[in-house]
Order: structure tokens, then sequence, then C-alpha cells
């Protein structure tokens, strides 16, 4: 069975054509990204720093990770995960307009 070239040519085109689009998607993606950001960051009146500490008064232990996010209801939180003295991985969910603490949860492998 033998292709012609003129098949071969529009598969080519199309590769390309995907491939250019799929570059445009992913650089409009992280365009959006940045936007969000700058956009809950100038959101929240409780700094990282705060937020941290308020997280580590609620649950002593060694921060591994701070996240500024809009939830569904547009409500911007701070999410601190903690590693325990005794291993375990806990979650602090902190209002970042008020600085309250609104959840701790442990956080446990699927």
């Amino acid at each position: 069975m033998t292709i012609s070239k003129s098949v071969v040519l529009v598969l080519l085109s199309v590769s390309v054509l995907l491939g250019t689009g799929c570059a445009h998607m992913r650089k409009h993606h992280e365009q959006c990204e940045i936007k969000e950001k700058v956009h809950v960051a100038g959101e929240a009146k409780v700094s990282a720093d705060q937020a941290i500490q308020t997280a580590l008064q609620k649950v002593p232990g060694t921060v591994v990770e701070a996240e500024l996010e809009e939830e569904k209801d547009h409500k911007v939180i701070w999410e601190v995960e903690i590693v325990t003295t005794d291993g375990k991985l806990m979650e602090v969910e902190i209002d970042a307009n008020t600085g309250e603490v609104l959840e701790v949860e442990e956080e446990k492998a699927d």
C-alpha cells in the first residue's frame, strides 16, 4: 500500500498547524494564569508570612507549601501545608482577608 504525496503533505500540514495551535494555546493559558495570580494577590489582605504564622499556631510543624487560591464562591484563601512532628501532612485553610482559620484537615493519600 502506498500513500500519495498529497496525502502525506496534508498530514504534515495538519500536524504543523496543530502544533502551532497548541503552542499558542499554551502561551494563552500561561498568560491567563499570570493574570489570575495577580488578581488574587490583589484581593488578599493577609500576607503569606501572616498566614504561615497563623497556621503554625494551629498546627506546629514544618511548612512545606503555602498557596493563595480563589474558591468557587470567590473567597480568597491561603492553603498552608504543614508536616507535623509525627509525620502527618496537614492543610490549614486561612481566610486571606480576615486571617481566620477556616479549616484544618489531614491530607491523605488516595
